[in-house]
């Protein structure tokens, strides 16, 4: 019954967070990207991980309320991608709330 309950609640919490994406405006494009710093630490022991990312755009474009939303690297990325994601620019005029971004971590060894 529990498993039930919880499955129906987020279906209907979906629902609603589906229903309010109308009103959220035109999805703002970025304009300046900031990218994320690699941890030295993380590049020397070969760590790689995805930090998926929601925030909101505010009227003048810039990002606020930024929070992990989820991490595959135990939150060794965390501050980097949270850093980045702040310093990144949106076109002004299309505030926007509920923006989602995953930034993978990756070492390319050529």
């Amino acid at each position: 019954m529990h498993k039930f309950t919880l499955v129906l609640f987020c279906a209907l919490l979906t629902a609603c967070t589906q229903g309010n994406n109308d009103s959220r405006g035109e999805v703002p494009s970025p304009i300046a990207i900031k990218r994320p710093a690699y941890p030295a630490a993380a590049f020397h022991q070969g760590l790689t991980g995805d930090v998926m990312l929601s925030y909101d755009v505010d009227a003048n474009g810039n990002v606020i309320n930024p929070v992990v939303v989820s991490d595959t690297a135990n939150g060794v990325f965390n501050r980097e991608a949270l850093n980045a994601i702040s310093g990144w620019k949106y076109e002004p005029n299309k505030p926007y709330k509920g923006m989602t971004k995953n930034i993978k971590f990756m070492i390319n060894r050529q």
